[in-house]
């Protein structure tokens, strides 16, 4: 997905860094960096301080042209539903040494996050249909 920032200032031309993180604008617009995404943080300041943030499709996400960080940062987007997340992860699991371990940690974490809320949500059913029962 290609990311263009437009500056307010239309005609600014020079390097603007966002912590590590650095745009290099001609004319008042940016590219990121192929293979780069924007971090959140950069993105949430822009946002606010009048810049445009516009991405273009182009394509389907392929974890294999993006390190582990960014591959995380993709799968933790709100816009990403469960069926990309499972491409994304199948794509992960299926490179030459299996998936990059950020990426299982990240996997393992989820899944025991959401066994823990499955496990509560089970326990509060059997408890309201136990204090059910008593009272009938």
């Amino acid at each position: 997905m290609a990311t263009t920032i437009t500056s307010p200032i239309k005609k600014f031309t020079g390097r603007t860094h966002f912590g590590p993180f650095a745009l290099d604008f001609k004319d008042g617009t940016a590219q990121v960096p192929e293979g780069e995404s924007l971090p959140a943080g950069a993105r949430a300041y822009l946002e606010r301080t009048g810049y445009t943030v516009a991405e273009e499709d182009e394509g389907p996400f392929d974890p294999s042209k993006h390190n582990q960080d960014q591959v995380i940062e993709h799968l933790e987007r709100e816009d990403v539903d469960d069926e990309e997340r499972a491409r994304v992860l199948a794509a992960e699991a299926e490179r030459e040494n299996g998936p990059r371990q950020k990426v299982a940690k990240w996997v393992e974490t989820r899944e025991a996050v959401a066994r823990e809320a499955a496990e509560r949500e089970a326990a509060k059913k059997a408890a309201r249909e136990q204090g059910g029962g008593d009272a009938a």
